[in-house]
């Protein structure tokens, strides 16, 4: 499947001011339920013969929940650098979520949350977002 995104941020600038909202906000409160279903998610990109990534690099992002599992093709956003990982990896992760029949309550993502140094990354934008 190919993914069709939101719109994210275009540059870490503007990634940036976004985090910075994020993290000032309050988190919403949330109790587990026995009906709570449990998700994951997980972005690669095909490797390059030199380089750490640039933006336009293939992708495949996938999501998963109970035996339910998505896969979507797409680019990746911006070239890898280490900080604003949300501007390269954020877009193909959404598309993969919300592919998904039902979106997960709970959504375990390799990526920083509040722990990030800015107290907001890439899986805490995801879930805002999802």
């Amino acid at each position: 499947m190919l993914c069709s995104m939101r719109h994210w941020p275009a540059t870490a600038i503007a990634l940036v001011a976004e985090l910075r909202a994020l993290a000032e906000s309050a988190p919403q409160h949330w109790f587990w339920t026995s009906t709570a279903v449990v998700g994951g998610c997980f972005v690669c990109f095909e490797r390059e013969l030199a380089g750490a990534g640039r933006a336009g690099d293939r992708g495949w992002a996938a999501a998963s929940a109970d035996s339910q599992a998505v896969v979507i093709t797409g680019a990746a956003g911006d070239r890898y650098r280490i900080g604003p990982l949300a501007l390269r990896e954020g877009a193909l992760l959404e598309a993969a979520v919300r592919a998904m029949p039902r979106i997960p309550d709970v959504l375990l993502v390799d990526a920083t949350g509040r722990d990030h140094p800015r107290r907001a990354g890439l899986a805490l934008e995801l879930g805002t977002v999802v």
